[in-house]
Parts: structure tokens; C-alpha cells; sequence
């Protein structure tokens, strides 16, 4: 029988920013540096996980992480946008 892979996804960020030496007179002032982080995911298969089974306590456990990891991710973005807005 086929049993469904685990994937586990690694994030790379990449961030674009204005440098010194693009320093413009007058214009500096009149652009906005438009801050760009982008995330791109490469999934990568877990062959040992394939014949392993998970328990319900496992599977509570896991979700309860995952929704504490959610609400700092909430809070962190709620925070980023009070940093923007001002």
C-alpha cells in the first residue's frame, strides 16, 4: 500500500534594500524605499516518516504549537503595521 510523505518546507528570505552609494541628491527625498522580503519554499520529502503513524496526542500537540506559533506570527505583524502606519 502507498502512505502519504511527510514534507517539510525550508523558507529562504531575501531582502531588497536602497544602499549608500545609490544616494541621489533630491531624490532621496522624493522616492520612498519600498522595503521587499520575499519567501520561496523548497519541500523536501520525509521517506522515514512514511511508515510511522501519529497518535492523537501527537497530532494535539503539534497543533497546539502550531497555533502559539500563529499568534506571534499575528502579533508580530500587527506590531509591523503600527511601525508602518507611523
Amino acid at each position: 500500500t502507498e502512505c502519504a510523505t511527510y514534507l517539510k518546507k525550508q523558507k529562504k528570505s531575501l531582502v531588497v534594500s536602497w544602499s549608500d552609494e545609490d544616494d541621489f541628491e533630491g531624490e532621496v527625498e522624493s522616492e520612498t524605499a519600498k522595503h521587499v522580503t520575499t519567501l520561496t519554499g523548497i519541500c523536501m520529502s520525509d521517506a522515514e516518516s512514511c511508515n510511522e503513524e501519529v497518535s492523537y496526542d501527537e497530532l494535539a500537540a503539534s497543533y497546539k504549537e502550531l497555533c502559539i506559533r500563529s499568534e506571534e506570527v499575528c502579533k508580530a505583524l500587527e506590531k509591523q503595521k503600527k511601525i508602518i502606519a507611523q
